[in-house]
């Protein structure tokens, strides 16, 4: 077995998982959340679905990542997609959008925890 058929079924299998924990934790907090976490649990719902959405598009396009000292390029085999080129394009750009804008959700969700752990009236 190759390391490319490895690292390829590695994302569909954390894909499948990111998909159903996400799905639970989704459920979870609709259902059992306390009156007092407030609009928290819109954002915790908002990024589990982003991570979904995340999930779903990394596994159809299987993006290849390389990184060679200080460049970092991501591509994808077209020969092997279902998709057109254009579409290719289109979707490994919204998989990097996502990929960045995960980065400022993180630090969104660790700014609000701060904000209500130090007191600190919000309007999220």
């Amino acid at each position: 077995m190759s390391w490319k058929s490895i690292v390829s079924k590695l994302q569909e299998i954390t894909a499948i998982i990111s998909l159903v924990a996400n799905t639970i934790l989704i459920l979870l907090v609709l259902t059992k959340s306390p009156k007092q976490i407030g609009s928290y649990k819109y954002l915790m719902i908002y990024i589990s679905i982003f991570e979904m959405s995340y999930s779903f598009i990394d596994v159809i396009i299987e993006p290849i990542m390389i990184s060679q000292g200080s460049i970092y390029l991501c591509l994808v085999n077209i020969n092997k997609s279902a998709f057109s080129y254009q579409t290719n394009v289109i979707l490994l750009s919204v998989w990097a959008a996502f990929f960045g804008s995960f980065m400022g959700l993180f630090v969104l969700q660790f700014l609000y925890r701060y904000c209500v752990a130090s007191g600190f009236e919000t309007s999220f």
